[in-house]
């Protein structure tokens, strides 16, 4: 169903949403949406919907959890621990913020967008990530400045 609508909703967002009803309210424009059922292979090569079901994912098995009003993370140490990259110096190992980190994080920030709607007006730029110890203690840790690519430490 065409209904003009469309340019409302981010790029590439109707390559898996359809819209079936508008309403039309004097200050609120309500769009009624249908998953558009894809082949496993549109389904394979969709990034969008990897990263939905990846974050899920590991929400579901309680590794992280997230506020995405907030922007906001909160995650098992080790799991922060696995997206860190390593490197042999000659006084010991280093781990470091990387390439694998910046990629971990962008598609956390890309997952609340999508909760916030794409909307500009409620996305954030940076996201905090905070540690759950194995003692149980959550600390903020660090937070993820999406404009610089940046994981920045408290």
């Amino acid at each position: 169903m065409q209904t003009g609508y469309e340019l409302l909703l981010p790029e590439g967002f109707l390559n898996y949403f359809e819209v079936v009803e508008v309403d039309t309210l004097e200050k609120v424009i309500i769009l009624h949406l249908d998953e558009k059922v894809l082949s496993s292979e549109e389904n394979k090569d969709n990034q969008f919907i990897k990263i939905v079901d990846n974050v899920n994912t590991l929400i579901r098995n309680k590794y992280m959890i997230i506020d995405t009003d907030e922007y906001s993370v909160a995650m098992l140490d080790n799991l922060y621990d696995h997206f860190l990259e390593v490197e042999n110096q000659p006084d010991g190992i280093r781990k470091f913020e990387g390439e694998a980190m910046r990629n971990f994080c962008n598609r956390l920030k890309t997952y609340c967008d999508f909760h916030r709607g794409f909307n500009e007006h409620w996305m954030k730029d940076k996201l905090l990530i905070s540690l759950k110890y194995k003692n149980n203690d959550v600390i903020p840790y660090a937070y993820f400045d999406y404009n610089l690519q940046q994981v920045i430490k408290y």
